[in-house]
Order: C-alpha cells, then sequence, then structure tokens
C-alpha cells in the first residue's frame, strides 16, 4: 500500500532503467546522463534547489525493494535527486563539470545544512 514518508537524500538509489535515458551501470553514469539531455535545465534546477531548498510539496515517488532487497529506488523525481546528491556531497561534484558559479554556492549551501 502506497504511504508517504520523509527520507533522507542518502537513503534514496537513482533509477539507473529511468525513462528519460538508457539504462546506466552506476549513479554517476546516471547523473551524467541526466545533465547531457538538457545542461540548462539540470544546472537551473541544482541552483533553485541551492537557492530556495528543497520544498516537501514536491514528492518524490520511490519504489522500496530493488535488486538488493532494501533498496529505495527513485522512480519520479531522479533530477531533483541527482542534483541533492551532489549538493550534500554523496557524489563526487568534481566528475560532472559543475558550472564554476555553482560550485561556490553548492559548497556554502553544504555548510549551511552541515553537510
Amino acid at each position: 500500500m502506497p504511504s508517504t514518508k520523509p527520507l533522507t537524500v542518502k537513503e534514496l538509489k537513482l533509477d539507473l532503467s529511468n525513462f528519460r535515458t538508457v539504462s546506466q551501470a552506476s549513479e554517476s553514469d546516471a547523473i551524467h546522463a541526466l545533465i547531457s539531455i538538457h545542461p540548462d535545465w539540470f544546472w537551473s534546477l541544482a541552483k533553485s534547489l541551492v537557492e530556495d531548498g528543497y520544498h516537501p510539496t514536491e514528492n518524490i515517488l520511490v519504489l522500496e525493494g530493488g535488486t538488493k532487497g532494501q533498496e529505495r529506488i527513485v522512480k519520479e523525481g531522479n533530477r531533483r535527486i541527482a542534483a541533492l546528491k551532489m549538493i550534500h556531497g554523496y557524489v563526487n561534484r568534481a566528475q560532472f563539470g559543475v558550472p564554476p558559479e555553482l560550485g561556490k554556492r553548492k559548497s556554502q549551501a553544504c555548510q549551511r545544512n552541515g553537510s
């Protein structure tokens, strides 16, 4: 039965079979694919998340289970979660070509949020 509950970004796994991209081997590959579709849109979303924060009314749809039993796979909201993983340092930002003006903002946002 569907339920609503708060989860941390760290608990979520990106959908490696996201319908917007071809299947990916890893979360890093999935993030690269999401960025490459529309780089301006992705970085604008990341900038918005840094400046305005994440609003809980922006639901993320997650399926529990996955191939390893207890994974929480994002089915809707992969771009938001990918950006949040970068913002909070759960993935190595250096590998994604973060725009210079956003790189400083992300670092400041992480310091403010204790990440």
